[in-house]
């Protein structure tokens, strides 16, 4: 079941056990889609645990030529999407040609996958090699790939997906089957099977959807997936993801409470923060602290562009703004709202970062 080359994943604690059910809860079915994005989402590349440095992932390697603007991708031999069906390179050349490319399937296609106003070329060279050729020098291309590349992922199950494409089907063959499925048109009806909440669309993810309903989704394990720990054992551990549909996050946070949640942060309050520490026993559950990579929690910006010509003057004064900052009580905002443990800074871009200087 396994590519030739799996990707191997070093476990943060330990070598992990099989078997369980991951339990969640979300405020809507199109929360639960973060199952195809955050939770399991994979991209050709993927940034180390730190975000310090980006590493293979579908893609086993790569090459960066021209100073950066042309980019060669080296594929897993033998990867499969969870129907058994081989991931070769025709999966990125449907998603370029018939998905990018199709103005009707993308009017404008992202500006990540441009340069100098046109779209990037992409290239099969063999079944396990794709090359994507730039305008000019794209030197961010393998960064965007690791957040661009997880929403809008470049490629897709072309054998499953072309029976709802009209360069694979008659016109009158998709129209009568959009209309029979309740689409007015056959690009919404292609867009509707190429959602993650169709559960007969293979996906490359750990878990794939196999059940939605109005009040729960359900993940069954992928046994076609990629990735192995370093005893060799192929991942994923869980056999199951489960989303419990409520009608609020006030809802969610009691569930927590009561210890109905496995592992989450989506939804979670830090205003309940003593409530959870003084709970733990009661719903048998560990309260974990985690570090964002945001520059700052909330941000102030003044409307510099006001129609009001004498605010207009004052906002556009940088010593207005930098008053307006420096009148801002963060110790206090950080007592009263994050319980102290916050740490009062300017939005700049964390320390973690290699970019980042103090000054700021």
């Amino acid at each position: 079941r396994l590519p030739k080359e799996p990707l191997v994943i070093v476990p943060v604690e330990e070598i992990g056990q099989y078997g369980g059910t991951w339990r969640r809860v979300a405020i809507g079915i199109s929360d639960c889609g973060i199952i195809d994005t955050r939770l399991t989402g994979e991209g050709l590349v993927r940034t180390n645990v730190d975000g310090t440095q980006i590493v293979p992932n579908i893609v086993k390697k790569w090459e960066i030529s021209e100073g950066g603007r042309i980019y060669t991708f080296y594929l897993r031999d033998g990867m499969k999407w969870s129907d058994g069906v081989p991931f070769t390179a025709d999966d990125i050349m449907f998603w370029y040609k018939d998905i990018i490319l199709n103005k009707e399937l993308t009017p404008i296609v992202p500006s990540w996958l441009t340069s100098e106003g046109k779209p990037v070329t992409v290239e099969k060279v063999n079944d396990y090699v794709v090359r994507f050729k730039f305008q000019k020098p794209n030197g961010i291309f393998l960064w965007q790939l690791c957040y661009d590349g997880i929403y809008s992922k470049p490629f897709a199950p072309a054998h499953y997906l072309k029976q709802f494409h009209p360069n694979y089907v008659s016109v009158g063959e998709l129209d009568k089957k959009a209309k029979d499925a309740g689409f007015d048109a056959w690009y919404r009806y292609f867009s509707n099977r190429n959602s993650w909440q169709n559960v007969d669309r293979p996906v490359l993810w750990a878990w794939k959807v196999s059940q939605v309903t109005s009040t729960r989704v359900v993940c069954e394990r992928n046994p076609y997936y990629w990735k192995i720990d370093t005893a060799g054992n192929q991942l994923p551990y869980i056999d199951k993801v489960t989303f419990d549909i409520v009608q609020n996050a006030e809802m969610v946070n009691m569930k927590a409470l009561s210890g109905e949640i496995d592992m989450q942060l989506r939804h979670i309050y830090l205003s309940n923060y003593t409530l959870f520490m003084e709970n733990r026993s009661k719903g048998d559950y560990r309260v974990l602290m985690w570090n964002t990579a945001a520059g700052s929690d909330p941000m102030l910006y003044v409307t510099q562009t006001v129609e009001d010509p004498v605010l207009r003057k004052i906002f556009q004064d940088i010593r207005f703004r930098q008053a307006l900052s420096l009148a801002i009580n963060r110790e206090e905002i950080n007592q009263l709202c994050y319980f102290g443990l916050g740490k009062p800074r300017q939005a700049s871009i964390i320390s973690q970062s290699p970019y980042y200087d103090p000054e700021w």
